[in-house]
């Protein structure tokens, strides 16, 4: 196909394009391209396992949050700044008790679980492959 002189004035050069790339996007090819975007992003979504809820357990598992927990103390100086370190029980203030609700949120269970999954495929992962 010769160039025409709309495509000259338009670009300030000829080109040679076909009459097939000049050709508008129809509804059909924009279907299929939605339809390809959504199964890719459908195939990564995590399937739903349903599990029993147990009303006392998770009663009891908030009656246990204290703020005496040793895990929560050792949180506390593995967090603090150097000068803000308790000796012994700390003194709560604004910036031990943020980290104490920091320490209790949901979310944090839920990203360590995400990180044992994802510890846990890194060493199949390289199990796998000193196995070849």
């Amino acid at each position: 196909m010769t160039p025409t002189k709309a495509d000259t004035v338009q670009t300030g050069r000829t080109c040679a394009m076909s009459a097939r790339a000049r050709r508008p996007v129809t509804s059909k090819s924009r279907m299929l391209a939605l339809t390809a975007c959504v199964s890719v992003a459908l195939t990564g979504c995590a399937g739903f396992q349903p599990e029993p809820l147990s009303p006392a357990l998770n009663a009891t598992a908030l009656d246990n949050r204290t703020l005496d927990d040793a895990r929560l103390h050792r949180f506390l100086l593995a967090n603090l700044p150097p000068a803000q370190e308790p000796a012994g029980a700390p003194r709560w203030n604004l910036n031990t008790l943020t980290l104490a609700a920091l320490y209790y949120h949901p979310d944090l269970t839920v990203a360590d679980a995400k990180l044992a999954g994802a510890q846990a495929d890194i060493l199949t992962v390289s199990v796998a492959g000193q196995a070849r």
